[in-house]
């Protein structure tokens, strides 16, 4: 019998087509394979049927006018969502006296979020919330400090990218409340399966998504009409359904482009990878409305799995996995001639498509499901009983001489022997410092190497005020406020070092954890630097224990640190050489991807 129940919450579900529907039936399918009981709560159309959780259907009646500007579909939409809030209340009442649930999971925006904290209050368990979308621009915003409640009820917004998250921050949610963690992609169907990259002169573009205004289509259907000056035989496929479809085959037909543009409608899941397969570029036009916004789209991370050469617009949580040049190209949003020149370059040179691919699909390892589900996962055995805001408010009240404190000599010599070094030989590393606090040891590395221009440093840290004091200091802008381990990166590093922080991962699990994530990250031949620690920040340590562990240990010599043997352990598990190992006076370790 499973010990862990979660009750999900959400208004759409397959066979719908959309990465929100998408989204909720990869996780739960995850997460029932790891042993966790899974019900689903929803609206009724047409559910298809899955064995591995249980669904729970609400009769509220599908809702789709013909067009994307409607004043009657935004007021029907809204009298559905609000309908079918009043009839979960008391069905989740009725299934939670049967099933008593660990954890109650809603997936939407705002209204959802209202829905959350109703139950919050209700039902005295935790909830989780997570936002696909970008929350730009909707009503809650106008709403001042009521817009913001529900989020302060709920007790962890998990948002599918970085963007939303500061959204969500900048109007008044704890940051220490919020994870980032990315839709994902089920890498056994869709990995590398764009095999060949060669110029064709009857080539194939393809966009798959909802068809609707913030996608952009128009501006595709602009932008082809430009490639078929230089590829008269170019096809253009557009994978998928939605309320401005109608408008755009106008449009088409309009510019006399009927013969070349095919709007398949809705295509089966599992038949998505074959059209990728078949095509020659991916391609995202997103475009930013009043009314609605894109997180980090499913269909983006599943082409990018898949190895396809890309184009996507540079807004949204889109330019936080795609970097321009490197594993895609980026466009201004609504720049159709750009659009057309990027197309037309991917086109006619092979071998760049090659490389772009090749690295997306590198990228997108990261985005696997059963990762996905990990670290939701993580976030909901995450101690509900202590606040995060008060942690981060003890966290910050030692901080501020501790961090300012570079370091013994011990430690400066082995940054010296190894970062440094490290950075002399490869000038254009991406370094992470994990528990960067006030950036003291990256301004340290700035003053010793010679390429600040092509070095690219970035810090994570739980602390918000001393992200603020790093950011005020130093002109480095990819300083995160976060948890290591559920804060989803986009970016691979060449160098990872943990100063003063090991000691916080006490047990061996969350050190396998660590490492297991690292070993994600790293680029082949990277390194990670470990240094801890010495008793002058004693005082850190025991608040941060007696808060996350629940004791304070009487003796500073009670944390003990992993042996030799555990980490080479560790090692084979995670693909990672433990080349060196110090314990006098200071605890040091270098480590290197296999």
């Amino acid at each position: 019998m499973t010990s862990f129940k979660i009750c999900r919450i959400c208004l759409k579900f397959p066979p719908a087509v959309g990465g929100l529907e998408n989204h909720v039936y990869e996780l739960s399918n995850e997460q029932s394979l790891m042993d966790y009981e899974v019900h689903i709560i929803m609206p009724y159309f047409a559910t298809i049927i899955v064995d591995s959780f249980k669904m729970h259907i609400i009769k509220v009646t599908r809702i789709e006018p013909t067009s994307d500007k409607s004043n009657l579909r935004k007021i029907l939409i809204l009298l559905k969502i609000l309908i079918f809030e009043c009839l979960t209340i008391p069905l989740l009442l009725k299934l939670d006296s049967k099933h008593d649930f660990n954890i109650v999971h809603v997936h939407g925006d705002w209204f959802m979020a209202i829905l959350g904290g109703f139950i919050r209050l209700l039902l005295k368990k935790p909830v989780v919330l997570t936002i696909h979308a970008s929350m730009k621009g909707g009503l809650w915003s106008k709403l001042g400090r009521i817009g913001v409640k529900p989020f302060l009820i709920i007790d962890k917004i998990i948002t599918v990218s970085e963007e939303i998250r500061e959204q969500l921050i900048e109007a008044g949610v704890p940051s220490s409340k919020i994870y980032v963690i990315s839709s994902g992609v089920r890498l056994s169907q869709f990995y590398r399966v764009k095999k060949s990259y060669i110029k064709k002169d009857n080539p194939i573009i393809l966009f798959v998504g909802r068809i609707r205004r913030m996608k952009g289509i128009d501006i595709l259907i602009k932008a082809f009409r430009l490639v078929l000056e230089v590829f008269p035989n170019a096809r253009l496929l557009v994978i998928g359904d939605g309320p401005s479809r109608a408008e755009l085959e106008e449009l088409s037909l309009q510019m006399s482009l009927e013969e070349h543009i095919n709007f398949l409608g809705m295509v089966p899941h599992h038949r998505i990878p074959k059209y990728l397969s078949l095509s020659d570029v991916f391609i995202l036009p997103s475009i930013e409305t009043s009314k609605e916004g894109e997180g980090r789209p499913t269909a983006l991370i599943e082409a990018m799995a898949a190895g396809m050469p890309i184009v996507a617009s540079n807004i949204y949580g889109i330019p936080e996995i795609i970097r321009n040049g490197e594993n895609g190209l980026l466009t201004n949003q609504g720049a159709f001639i750009q659009l057309a020149e990027n197309i037309i370059r991917l086109l006619s040179d092979p071998i760049l498509a090659a490389s772009l691919g090749k690295n997306a699909a590198d990228t997108a390892i990261e985005f696997d499901w059963k990762t996905i589900a990990e670290k939701v996962s993580m976030v909901y055995q995450m101690d509900q009983s202590i606040s995060s805001a008060r942690i981060a408010k003890e966290y910050d009240a030692c901080a501020e001489s501790y961090f300012m404190h570079i370091g013994s000599k011990e430690e400066q010599d082995f940054v010296n022997r190894t970062i440094i070094e490290f950075i002399k030989i490869k000038p254009e590393a991406k370094v992470l410092d994990v528990g960067c606090a006030s950036g003291v040891w990256l301004e340290y590395i700035l003053k010793r190497v010679k390429s600040k221009n092509k070095l690219k440093l970035y810090g994570i840290d739980l602390s918000k005020e001393q992200i603020i004091l790093a950011k005020k200091r130093l002109n480095i802008k990819n300083l995160i406020v976060g948890d290591f381990l559920t804060y989803s990166f986009s970016e691979f590093f060449d160098v990872i070092f943990f100063i003063r922080v090991f000691h916080f991962f006490t047990k061996k699990e969350e050190r396998i954890q660590v490492f297991q994530k690292i070993s994600r990250l790293l680029n082949p031949g990277g390194v990670v630097v470990i240094i801890d620690c010495e008793r002058y920040h004693l005082h850190t340590v025991r608040i941060w224990i007696s808060l996350r562990r629940g004791a304070v240990p009487p003796d500073y010599s009670l944390i003990r640190y992993p042996s030799f043997r555990e980490l080479r352990k560790i090692g084979e598990i995670s693909n990672l050489s433990f080349i060196s190992l110090y314990k006098k006076k200071v605890f040091r370790c270098l480590v290197m991807k296999k």
